[in-house]
Formats: structure tokens, sequence, C-alpha cells
């Protein structure tokens, strides 16, 4: 099981994620399937929050299992001609895994996913939300954008 506890172990001094597994990019990955550092469980990683001039992004954090982590990477895996139709069933079944979700929920505050310097949280389930895209995030209110930053201690 996951706890903030056990995600911040590594905060500051390395990635949080060992593995990276992109399922949409932006000008970097704004949803992924994410193995934790040092330990074999997953989380998938969707934004909530970007702002551009400041190169920061807030992503909530799931945790899921191997198996559908592997589900998740093979139905994107599949030739050109069938990548739009594919990726449009993962994105569905994420957001439908997102709808019906009832477990502790992350944030993860940085510039990238990749990056060592991040900030963790955890939050009330009352505030999942899930992004189909980088047009719904950036196209959320100033007020709905200010709630994911406000959730991190100053």
């Amino acid at each position: 099981m996951i706890s903030l506890e056990k995600l911040k172990k590594n905060a500051g001094g390395a990635s949080l994620f060992s593995q990276i597994r992109i399922i949409e990019f932006y000008d970097g990955p704004t949803e992924a399937v994410c193995q934790l550092a040092d330990v074999e469980e997953w989380v998938i990683c969707s934004m909530v929050y970007f702002n551009i001039q400041k190169n920061e992004r807030i992503f909530s954090m799931l945790p899921i299992s191997f198996e559908w982590s592997l589900k998740l990477e093979l139905d994107l895996e599949v030739p050109l001609e069938e990548k739009w139709e594919r990726h449009e069933k993962v994105k569905k079944e994420i957001g439908s895994f997102y709808s019906g979700y009832s477990g502790d929920v992350f944030l993860f505050r940085g510039c990238s996913l990749n990056k060592a310097a991040y900030q963790l949280a955890q939050i009330p389930l009352k505030y999942l939300k899930y992004f189909k895209g980088i047009d719904d995030v950036l196209g959320q209110s100033e007020g709905s954008m200010a709630q994911w930053t406000g959730l991190f201690p100053s």
C-alpha cells in the first residue's frame, strides 16, 4: 500500500519514478503510467494543473496494479493506423478508473515527472478530477487552478 511517507522517501534526492510510460504528451508528459522508485508499485499520473510561465505541473497520482499498467502499455503499442482508435479506448478506460476510484489520492508538483525536485501531497477524494486532455487542464477557471496550488504548503 502506498503512503505519503513512502512517497516522500526520495523527495529532493532522486526522481520519484523509475519508469515512466507516456500516454499523452504536450511539452512533456501530461499523462503517464509510472513505477515508483525502489518499489514495485505503479501509479497513473494525470495532469490537473499547468502553469506555462512558471514551468510548473501538478499531477494526480492513483495507485494501479502492475497488470493494469501492462494492459495500458499493450493497448498503446499498436500499428500506426490503429493508434488514434486505441488511444481513445485507453483514455475512456482511464476516465472510468478515475470515476470509480475510492482509494488514497496523491498529488505530484514539479516541473517534470522525471526530475528530483518535487513536492507531494495527499488530498481528500472529493478533490479528485480527471481532465481528458491538456485543453481541459489549460481551460479551467482561475479558481479551479488555485485549488490545486493551494493544496501544497507554501
